[in-house]
């Protein structure tokens, strides 16, 4: 038996490579945080690896709700975002300080398509460590084709006071209209259960992530907002998720997110005389016993 068990996992990445497909142990694997890329997402980009770890937890509990492969869906979570590796400065959660964001150089077209491109830059680099295709696929289709809204919205506003200012005769230039599809990703939306469960996990982690000492009624109303907008989009309707699922993902979120940002007791800190009257107290008692 022991020869058979070491025939087995010795001979098994030669089918796995030939037909694209993978075992549990090989998913297992690419758990591992000691993985080469993780390891430099670790390194190069902290505050994504911290996201991913949310979004591989989140992930995992919905996978579990709807009775998907828990492990896949946790993995997918982990790599999503690999491709900030190459400009993490430029991604919000591993700026410390906004107000010195490298974004207030640039132009809000030049800001997204740095943003945008990490989806390129993730598939890249899982072909480049050999990762799986549902992980590959989960990576280019985990935005879909939504909007990198908030450089959008610069830009219109930008757009709408060039446009008052040469209409009053501030300016013999007529701004160009804004063009949405730089700002769009390129998808496509979701196509597997994986990648539909990982692109969720990841707008509800950034969406909450920006709540301030959040009830429960906020967390709640965020998330159903959320779903709410991807469902009338069709950003789902390609992924294979029922609505009854997608049902269950919602809640599975919702009591992830609730489990995670529940409050501390604030213990109460000893007042300075109260630190002061103990400290004197003490020395009273070693001088006693010294005595």
């Amino acid at each position: 038996n022991f020869i058979v068990a070491v025939l087995v996992n010795g001979l098994m990445p030669i089918p796995e490579k030939i037909f694209n497909i993978s075992t549990h142990i090989t998913w297992l694997e690419w758990a591992d945080m000691n993985h080469p890329i993780l390891r430099k997402l670790q390194i190069a980009a902290p505050g994504t690896f911290h996201h991913s770890l949310y979004v591989q937890r989140l992930a995992e509990g919905a996978a579990e709700a709807i009775g998907a492969d828990v492990t896949r869906a946790g993995v997918c979570g982990l790599y999503h975002d690999i491709g900030k590796i190459n400009n993490p400065q430029y991604f919000a959660e591993n700026i410390a300080d906004q107000s010195v964001s490298p974004h207030n150089e640039l132009t809000p077209e030049a800001s997204a398509r740095i943003i945008t491109s990490h989806v390129a830059d993730g598939v890249e680099l899982a072909r480049e460590y050999k990762l799986n295709s549902r992980i590959i696929s989960a990576i280019r289709e985990h935005h879909g084709v939504t909007t990198a809204f908030f450089f959008y919205r610069k830009a219109l506003d930008r757009y709408e006071e060039e446009q008052k200012r040469f209409e009053e005769g501030q300016t013999d230039t007529c701004p160009d209209m804004v063009d949405k599809s730089i700002f769009t990703y390129k998808g496509p939306i979701p196509q597997t259960r994986e990648s539909g469960i990982v692109s969720m996990a990841d707008a509800v982690e950034s969406a909450t992530r920006s709540l301030k000492n959040p009830t429960e009624s906020d967390i709640r109303t965020m998330i159903e907002g959320i779903f709410k907008g991807r469902i009338l989009d069709g950003h789902l309707q390609d992924c294979g998720l029922t609505l009854g699922e997608i049902a269950k993902m919602k809640e599975s979120f919702i009591h992830t997110v609730l489990t995670m940002n529940h409050n501390r007791i604030a213990y109460p800190k000893p007042q300075k005389e109260d630190a002061t009257v103990s400290l004197v107290e003490q020395r009273k008692e070693d001088a006693a016993t010294k005595a």
